[in-house]
């Protein structure tokens, strides 16, 4: 336990500086935006010329935005999908000079699934000026979140196929276990995010969530994902808190003994808690995470576009009053 919190601490601190620094660099680059998007392009073209796509495209006699329009024209994704397509059969050095680490599968919202070629620095870059900035956000807007205070993160291990090179094809998503610090951020263990069926594996997020009563932060792509948790919640309600009193996850539950026994690991009975949660929902669903999470913050989601009426929907019920 303690050996856990200290890895919290350590983890949620150290994101929170590199992204207090990265941020900074951030609203640098914002002060003049063609400069910054222009170095950006140039160093791509630059990193990628003799690549077979640089030298169709000449790649190396671009030397600003003005060559670039010139030898370069604008596209959809079919100008690209034959490239990828040869990359995912072996060919290397076609769009870029390494090596990619997944074709990663677009969630499809804005229309057909694409697939589109991930390597290592992207994905470096994606945590160090994506990831680690929005935690930095997090922390200066709402300052009573603690290092202490653990993140109910729904998610699910994608099931990857293989392409005919031996790069993965799937979700460009990585799960918390792969990483023994960052997990040390969330409730679930470990094996609960091994878990590849949805419905149970939303069960065990529910579960290590509930049990945590200094939870500071609901977590889920999309406002749908935590909505389907919420009537997840209220189904399975009496069984949670049975678990969660007994502290064994239950013997309905469809998962694995292997995983079943991690799991039961890291639970223990609490009476005490089983009991707070029977009192939170006899005032029925309206504001319930408050009661439930006295010291809960917000919930990190997209609630945009298609997702617009889930958010509504848990601004209403379960998360009123809740940013």
């Amino acid at each position: 336990m303690v050996f856990s919190a200290v890895d919290r601490y350590l983890s949620v601190t150290s994101v929170s500086w590199l992204g207090w620094y990265k941020r900074k660099k951030l609203e640098e680059a914002t002060r003049d935006v063609k400069k910054a998007q222009h170095e950006t392009l140039m160093q791509r073209i630059q990193e990628n010329a003799d690549t077979e796509y640089g030298k169709r495209f000449k790649f190396d006699q671009i030397k600003d935005r003005n060559d670039f329009v010139k030898h370069h024209p604008l596209t959809r994704y079919s100008h690209y999908e034959p490239y990828v397509e040869r990359m995912m059969k072996g060919e290397t050095n076609i769009l870029t000079k390494d090596q990619p680490v997944i074709f990663a599968v677009t969630s499809g919202t804005s229309g057909k699934s694409a697939i589109i070629p991930m390597i290592k620095k992207q994905r470096d870059t994606f945590f160090t000026q994506g990831i680690s900035i929005v935690y930095d956000c997090m922390r200066q807007a709402f300052p009573k979140q603690s290092s202490s205070q653990k993140d109910m993160k729904f998610f699910y291990t994608p099931q990857m196929r293989m392409a005919d090179c031996g790069i993965p094809i799937g979700p460009n998503s990585s799960s918390p276990a792969n990483s023994k610090r960052i997990l040390s951020m969330y409730s679930t263990p470990k094996a609960g995010y091994e878990i590849i069926t949805e419905p149970e594996a939303m069960y065990v997020h529910l579960l290590f969530g509930l049990k945590d009563k200094n939870l500071g932060i609901v977590e889920a792509n999309f406002a749908s994902l935590v909505y389907a948790a919420c009537r997840s919640m209220d189904k399975n309600w009496d069984l949670l808190v049975k678990d969660i009193e007994s502290g064994k996850v239950s013997e309905t539950l469809k998962i694995e003994d292997n995983i079943r026994k991690e799991l039961n690991r890291s639970m223990s009975p609490d009476p005490k808690r089983a009991e707070e949660l029977r009192s939170a929902k006899m005032n029925g669903m309206m504001g319930l995470a408050k009661r439930v999470w006295p010291k809960l913050n917000f919930v990190m989601t997209a609630d945009s576009g298609t997702f617009e009426m889930y958010g509504h929907r848990l601004r209403d019920l379960h998360f009123k009053d809740v940013p």
